[in-house]
């Protein structure tokens, strides 16, 4: 075999060994696989990017955790490793006033007034508010600043989503723990 003969069979091994077979072939020319990313059950802080973009941005540094006056941030403690550690809004036993201190402390961008989201909660009222059994009961519609409680025709509690800014007030007043606050749906 000449030198030309040895360098052509030295390239087709190469080639045969880089692209074993045509599919293989044409998928050097595809784009990357799309990624399905984990999305947390949890409500992010306030003006959160969108999933994508918080995932992406957020370097777990707490900051934003350690800032909030409220200490209605803490870290997620989902069983998705890929999501553990990530601040969540906790409303259980606090409001949040929108202060926006954690936006400030966010040194990534992962929290944004400019881009982000503002509400990510939504209050939902239960089987077991007072007034489905007759009792006078409006401490929700004392609590909500933003007037999205009303009294129904029919005598029973209705939030509206718009108006919700999820700040956790009215969960707060409710004695009888009717009121829970959810992640917002986008």
């Amino acid at each position: 075999m000449s030198d030309k003969q040895i360098q052509a069979q030295s390239l087709m091994n190469k080639e045969q060994l880089q692209s074993p077979s045509r599919r293989a072939f044409f998928r050097r020319f595809a784009g990357p696989a799309e990624v399905e990313l984990p999305v947390s059950e949890f409500p992010r802080p306030p003006w959160a990017m969108g999933n994508n973009e918080f995932l992406a941005l957020c370097n777990r540094c707490n900051r934003c955790i350690d800032v909030c006056p409220r200490r209605v941030l803490r870290q997620s403690d989902e069983s998705s490793s890929f999501l553990q550690g990530l601040p969540t809004l906790s409303l259980e036993y606090g409001s949040c006033d929108f202060c926006g201190l954690c936006v400030e402390a966010c040194p990534t961008g992962a929290l944004s007034r400019e881009s982000g989201e503002k509400r990510q909660a939504l209050a939902l009222v239960s089987d077991h508010c007072q007034l489905t059994y007759n009792q006078s009961c409006d401490f929700c519609i004392d609590a909500c600043e933003e007037g999205a409680i009303k009294l129904s025709a029919s005598n029973r509690i209705e939030i509206d989503p718009n108006g919700c800014t999820g700040c956790g007030e009215c969960s707060l007043d409710c004695y009888n723990k009717a009121i829970s606050l959810v992640k917002r749906q986008v």
